[in-house]
């Protein structure tokens, strides 16, 4: 009886490795909080999550690989339709000599469409590099995904603003707006996020994380 049950748990060991395999690494999305400030990134100490999202032209870029033996800032912010988000990058832009001395590349990451991120990318011609996570793949997996209330959901629609995923479906949830330092083993260093996306970390902040790690 005992070599039996022994024999069940070795091949339910075998198929859980044969379905992790299956699947890829890209990590199982996390869950969406109720609201921004019940929302629980990922701190310092933990390692980013492997998750794969896309560039501005739809291909896929799995970011652990991406940022893998690079010391990284990673900007996850609500789209390129949000004037906070915008004033934000640019202060980040203003920033991006100084970050890049201290050995830093900057990925923004937002939910908007890869086309839309490859139309603000031109447009606003920021000198780092955005990818599109329309799904809340990354978003989720660090932590900082939340749902839209009622109220905001139809604001946004009053202002004609389209949250859709990667099928063109509605997406009625947002990233908290956060701010990472990673170290060149995907260590988190530096960690800021607000509930109140009005919030962001300053320019003059951003910078002395930046020497500090």
């Amino acid at each position: 009886m005992r070599k039996f049950i022994s024999a069940l748990a070795s091949l339910a060991v075998i198929a859980g490795v044969v379905a992790y395999a299956a699947e890829g690494s890209d990590t199982k999305p996390g869950p969406i909080a109720a609201s921004a400030d019940q929302a629980k990134p990922i701190t310092v100490g933990d390692s980013i999550p492997d998750v794969v999202i896309q560039d501005g032209s739809g291909a896929d870029v799995n970011l652990k690989e991406f940022t893998a033996g690079k010391k990284t800032a990673l900007i996850f912010y609500r789209g390129g339709w949000c004037p906070f988000c915008n004033k934000h990058l640019a202060d980040v832009a203003a920033a991006q000599d100084e970050i890049a001395k201290a050995g830093y590349q900057v990925i923004g990451i937002n939910p908007d469409s890869p086309k839309d991120v490859m139309s603000a990318q031109e447009k606003k011609n920021f000198p780092f590099t955005i990818l599109s996570d329309s799904d809340l793949k990354a978003a989720r997996a660090f932590g900082v995904a939340f749902k839209l209330d009622d109220k905001t959901i139809e604001q946004y629609k009053g202002y004609g603003i389209r949250l859709m995923d990667s099928s063109d479906e509605p997406r009625y949830s947002l990233p908290v707006p956060a701010f990472y330092l990673v170290d060149a083993s995907g260590k988190v260093t530096f960690e800021y996020h607000n509930p109140d996306y009005t919030v962001r970390i300053s320019k003059e902040e951003l910078l002395a994380a930046v020497r500090a790690n």
